[in-house]
């Protein structure tokens, strides 16, 4: 047989410890106590005081300090939950055999495959803690442009990159100013995974980009419209937006093309 017919299978049989490695990693980020009503979702984690202008810690008895700790409350980084881990290594198996499908041999297939692995870990870490890691954008940034570079040259598409930098700085501004506007509705580091996220789509054209950040906005939308409703939620609940990036980067790289030839269709007299 061929390797394109074992490509798909392949894929998915790499995607169970790739997602599970990603579950591991979102384990190593330490569980940071609920964000006050005025705290932004997708940030980076509190910094500590500083020692010099921190107020003085009053007498407090062992046990009251006890369970001001964060290991009474159970927020030190640990394991998740197998359920949670076999859940995540399915979801990147699903996920590393639809983009085989849709790819196919190509050597963006090497640039994706890792990206979307650390969509899963910035998802689960986002969903349980509201933050963005720093560290898992800026290894995403460097793994997945430099294979997106590699492959725009054995494809003789130089434009490629071009289009990757201006989606990238592109997602980066336009986040960045919804950030100064709202920062309590956006946080920084989802401005840092915009850009990321703009950049893998912006190389596949930068329509794509627009198409993955309409099914961002749309899908967050859609879902806080749901819990304001249905649960009572508010301007000032903190909503976690990471996961409807990932969502919206994963629909653009699968179907951007798609979605965009569909609605020129639509739009045209």
């Amino acid at each position: 047989m061929s390797a394109a017919v074992w490509l798909v299978p392949g894929a998915a049989a790499c995607g169970l410890p790739a997602g599970y490695v990603a579950a591991r990693v979102a384990g190593l980020f330490p569980r940071q106590r609920p964000p006050s009503p005025g705290a932004a979702a997708g940030g980076d984690p509190p910094s500590e005081p500083d020692p010099g202008t921190a107020p003085a810690y009053q007498a407090i008895s062992p046990q009251e300090r006890a369970i001001s700790s964060p290991e009474h409350d159970g927020d030190g980084p640990g394991p998740l939950p197998p359920g949670r881990q076999a859940g995540a290594a399915v979801a990147t198996a699903v996920l590393y055999a639809l983009l085989a499908w849709r790819i196919g041999e190509n050597a963006a297939l090497l640039a994706y495959l890792p990206l979307f692995a650390l969509l899963v870990s910035v998802t689960l870490i986002d969903v349980a803690h509201r933050i963005v890691p720093r560290v898992l954008v800026y290894s995403g940034l460097a793994v997945t442009g430099a294979m997106l570079v590699v492959a725009a040259v054995i494809d003789g598409h130089y434009a490629r990159i071009e289009d990757a930098a201006i989606g990238g700085a592109a997602s980066f501004v336009f986040f960045l100013v919804v950030h100064l506007v709202s920062p309590r509705g956006m946080g920084f580091g989802d401005v840092r995974l915009s850009g990321l996220l703009g950049a893998s789509l912006g190389w596949m054209g930068l329509s794509v980009v627009y198409a993955g950040m309409f099914v961002a906005f749309f899908t967050g939308a859609a879902v806080g419209l749901v819990l304001m409703v249905a649960f009572g939620a508010n301007r000032k609940t903190a909503i976690p937006f990471a996961p409807y990036l990932a969502f919206g980067c994963v629909v653009g790289v699968l179907f951007g093309h798609a979605l965009v030839g569909g609605w020129d269709r639509l739009l045209r007299p």
